[in-house]
């Protein structure tokens, strides 16, 4: 005998049978819940086996569904009253859904008389609509009820939270459902529409939907919301939001669902204001303060520093898309990297927003990182207003390099990739400036030689082994990554000459892949160990000098 006639198979969710007493009187009743959880409440079950137990009345199902911003959760509990036969042990047992392990049994303890107290009669009907219980804990009926089909009102409406704004203000809207009957299901027919917003949806807990009792025109109702959005007004003027299409699913009595129901509801107008004049298009609209920061102040010709602008707050944080602009003479300033840490709440976008700038100096001295202004309208003060960073100095020394490792007799001297090439040297003795002379000659004469295009068989060898000793170098990769890059690319510059003189050939391209990494390694910021990368450059710059030696 089944309880209801099959309906679907399911793989998630859970079943589990529970009574309300394990001992019982013989002149007693107890009753047997069998518990359909998540998409299992869309199974059919059987009556199961009974020892010493037999059925003494309906069955009756209760469902109760929670909503989580338009996601639902269904309970399905069928109970059946049974009574003992006689004293002695009884039983329960397993109880099977498709796609489900069977319960356990239930085991029962049967005693001469009565020894649970007596029920009071209940009202079938109940005397108000809810029964005076949390409305939440049945959401959608009593079992005891038992009414009709759509023997009951529903009604839909979306509410919002305000009806006039500013562009780029956050409106919250809501859909709400009222029912007095039993519902199975609630979905959209059709996606909601908001054009002329920028849609967000809220981030909610599961706690977080509840249901409430309310009064419309002396009729009582249980309303809860099924969906929740966050919109952004993208231009002036009075923007409609269409009427959006719910489909009410009824429960059909006791046992199976009822047609769907649908209802509309009414078109929403918001007044949307510009901006005061003067706003640059595209301004920011909320609450928010800047900050900035860089890594170190004080570092070494040829090192890299990292800053940092962070903006903190709430409005329309994800439209703040633009770094901001930051340009100093004499510094080389990467393409920023944007991080965000972002939650959509039922008042705006909370959280912060960072651009993080390589900045990398390319002359000693001191520089100064400017303070950066950042603009945005207040509605809270109805003005546009704009908050400053505080500047930042930073001093830039000399290299402090090592002496070069031996490149052997009469090789020429290696070449400086950056810019202590453009700092003179006052302080040097006649006998250097005649030796920086010659070694300029020489250079001038290599460069005039390579210009005509570098080929493996006109490479200079002497300048290939100097170049090999240097990649060697037990100490090559150890310090920081910028000193070990450096010197990579120095090596290659001893052996094949300046970038711009390199061929248009298979190994011009082999050595411009190769600086292109070392660019790399040189600037990125230090997030993490680099020392793989490093030795992988490495060993494919000495598999290419051994190549060409």
């Amino acid at each position: 005998m089944l309880l209801l006639p099959c309906l679907a198979r399911a793989q998630t969710g859970s079943v589990r049978t529970e009574v309300d007493a394990r001992k019982i009187g013989v002149d007693d009743a107890l009753t047997l819940s069998i518990i359909l959880e998540g998409d299992a409440a869309n199974l059919d079950v059987s009556i199961p086996q009974l020892k010493n137990l037999k059925v003494v009345g309906a069955p009756s199902t209760s469902t109760q569904m929670s909503f989580v911003n338009g996601s639902v959760s269904r309970q399905k509990v069928f109970s059946l009253p049974l009574r003992p036969e006689k004293v002695g042990p009884a039983e329960i047992g397993s109880v099977t859904a498709a796609g489900h392990p069977p319960t356990d049994p239930i085991a029962i303890e049967v005693v001469a008389g009565a020894i649970r107290p007596a029920q009071p009669p209940q009202d079938p009907f109940g005397r108000d609509p809810f029964g005076g219980r949390d409305p939440f804990e049945e959401i959608f009926g009593r079992a005891q009820r038992r009414q009709p089909v759509n023997q009951g009102k529903l009604l839909v409406e979306a509410v919002l939270s305000r009806s006039e704004v500013h562009v780029g203000e956050p409106i919250l809207v809501t859909y709400y459902v009222y029912t007095q009957i039993s519902l199975s299901g609630v979905e959209f027919a059709d996606a909601p529409k908001y054009p002329g917003f920028w849609a967000e949806e809220i981030e909610r807990s599961r706690n977080e939907s509840t249901g409430e009792n309310v009064l419309i025109q002396g009729e009582a109702f249980l309303r809860y919301p099924v969906l929740e959005r966050l919109l952004f007004p993208t231009k002036p003027g009075r923007l409609d939001i269409p009427e959006a299409r719910l489909r009410l699913i009824p429960a059909g009595g006791s046992f199976g669902v009822s047609a769907p129901i649908e209802r509309s509801t009414k078109i929403l107008r918001v007044k949307v204001d510009a901006l005061p004049e003067g706003t640059p298009e595209g301004s920011p609209v909320g609450t928010y303060e800047v900050q900035a920061t860089a890594d170190r102040t004080n570092i070494s010709l040829g090192d890299a520093l990292t800053f940092r602008f962070k903006v903190r707050g709430r409005g329309n944080l994800k439209w703040i898309d633009a770094a901001p602009a930051l340009d100093l003479p004499g510094v080389r300033v990467f393409p920023p990297r944007v991080t965000s840490d972002l939650k959509t709440t039922r008042q705006g976008i909370e959280g912060s927003k960072t651009w993080e700038f390589v900045v990398v100096p390319e002359k000693i001295g001191s520089y100064e990182i400017p303070s950066i202004p950042f603009s945005y309208f207040s509605p809270e003060t109805q003005t546009l207003r704009t908050e400053h960073t505080a500047p930042i100095p930073v001093t830039v020394s000399p290299a402090n390099e090592s002496a070069p490792a031996d490149t052997g007799k009469g090789a020429p001297p290696g070449v400086s990739l950056r810019g202590d090439l453009d700092v003179p040297h006052k302080a040097l003795s006649a006998v250097a400036t005649g030796l920086a002379g010659l070694a300029l000659l020489a250079q001038i004469y290599l460069w005039r030689r390579r210009s005509e295009g570098v080929s493996e068989s006109h490479v200079n060898k002497a300048d290939v082994t100097g170049a090999l000793r240097e990649l060697k170098s037990p100490d090559l990769l150890s310090g920081a990554k910028e000193r070990s890059a450096g010197r990579i690319a120095a090596a290659l510059e001893l052996a094949f000459g300046p970038r711009n003189t390199w061929p248009s050939n298979d190994l011009g391209d082999h050595l411009r892949g190769l600086s292109d990494d070392l660019e790399f390694l040189r600037f990125a910021p230090q997030l993490g160990s680099y020392d793989a990368k490093l030795r992988e450059v490495r060993d494919r710059a000495i598999a290419l000098m051994e190549r060409v030696r």
